[in-house]
């Protein structure tokens, strides 16, 4: 009904109780319809479809919103339905609209005292929701309502508590990350990876080395941890890399193991994967993926003293392995290459 009554002014009264009927492309184009009027009375309805139920109704809404040159009294209106709402679902949602609005710190002075009661709420959700906003303006009373949320029974609260704090700034509590990490749920500790930076190195390490040897641990939450270990890892953590190179659950986790051990290799100035490197490219194992992981960790050390194997792995090469053949003949490229440019290991070449 809303299509057909586009561009005709007269319709609409007609038009506003669309904004609540339960098809939720009829109270989109309701919005739309409505929304490009421009009238500044239709404000308090207009802000009702920010907070909709629908995951792509309420971000398509705000965004418009926020864009309008009408953001300042869309931003009040939304503040107004999240105080007064009494689903509390659906006050949380206000706050996440206000989410895609310009900064807190850019909005009318009003409207920024108007979040520090949000913190104070009796909905949890609610609790979060603003104090992801109150960060821009407040960090330490947004930190303090987020570390409440951390120990929530809710999951779901905990993970979005999680995400909000790796926006506020400054750096988390180590015993608040160390706890994250070691979360019962594995979004949660996914998203706590973020945040290692607020511990120490030592710190770190040991946190990482716990999710990478516990039982069952998802692939996401391993790769991200294997992204950022090498930062820390020490020479002695390089068999724990190997086995998750030879024996990961996927072939993403066992490239994610090996680029890990390359780059611990490069920052601690060793060769930790060595003998591993010429087992394999010796013919220690048909698993082609195994081989062209290998392959990805020399392109990252930079060793040269390979490309004897290399070259030798490539003349025996089957017709059938071109693809593997296209990999060793890439390695060597950028192997010789690096030597020419005196780049190996951070080494100049040899005269």
């Amino acid at each position: 009904m809303a299509l057909r009554l586009m561009g005709d002014r007269s319709q609409r009264k007609k038009v506003l109780p669309l904004l609540e009927d339960p098809d939720g492309a009829v109270r989109l184009r309701a919005f739309e319809y409505l929304f490009a009027f421009d009238d500044p009375a239709l404000m308090d309805r207009l802000v009702t479809v920010a907070g909709d139920p629908s995951p792509w109704i309420a971000p398509t809404a705000a965004r418009q919103l926020a864009a309008s040159d009408r953001a300042d009294s869309a931003v009040a209106a939304l503040l107004t339905r999240a105080a007064e709402c009494p689903d509390h679902a659906r006050a949380a949602r206000y706050l996440t609209a206000l989410g895609r609005f310009p900064s807190p710190t850019e909005w009318p002075l009003p409207s920024q005292e108007r979040l520090g009661p949000f913190l104070e709420h009796e909905d949890e959700r609610v609790r979060i929701r603003a104090a992801a906003l109150v960060a821009a303006l407040d960090p330490i009373a947004a930190r303090r309502s987020l570390d409440q949320a951390l120990t929530s029974d809710d999951a779901e609260n905990r993970l979005e508590a999680t995400r909000a704090l790796a926006e506020v700034e400054g750096r988390a509590e180590p015993s608040t990350v160390a706890g994250l990490l070691a979360d019962d749920d594995p979004e949660v500790r996914r998203a706590a990876v973020t945040l290692a930076t607020a511990l120490t190195p030592r710190q770190r390490r040991r946190a990482f080395l716990e999710v990478l040897e516990r039982p069952g641990e998802p692939d996401e939450v391993l790769s991200l941890v294997l992204a950022s270990f090498p930062e820390v890892g020490a020479e002695e953590d390089a068999e724990l890399l190997m086995r998750y190179a030879r024996e990961g659950g996927s072939d993403f986790l066992r490239m994610n193991a090996v680029t890990a051990l390359a780059r611990l290799e490069r920052r601690t100035g060793t060769r930790l994967g060595d003998l591993w490197y010429r087992d394999v490219l010796g013919g220690g194992t048909e698993d082609e993926v195994i081989k062209r992981t290998v392959l990805t960790a020399l392109q990252l050390t930079g060793d040269e003293t390979y490309l004897p194997l290399l070259a030798a792995e490539l003349k025996a090469c089957s017709p059938e392995s071109k693809a593997y053949a296209e990999a060793l003949a890439k390695t060597i490229s950028i192997l010789v290459g690096r030597r020419l440019h005196g780049q190996s290991f951070g080494l100049e070449a040899s005269p």
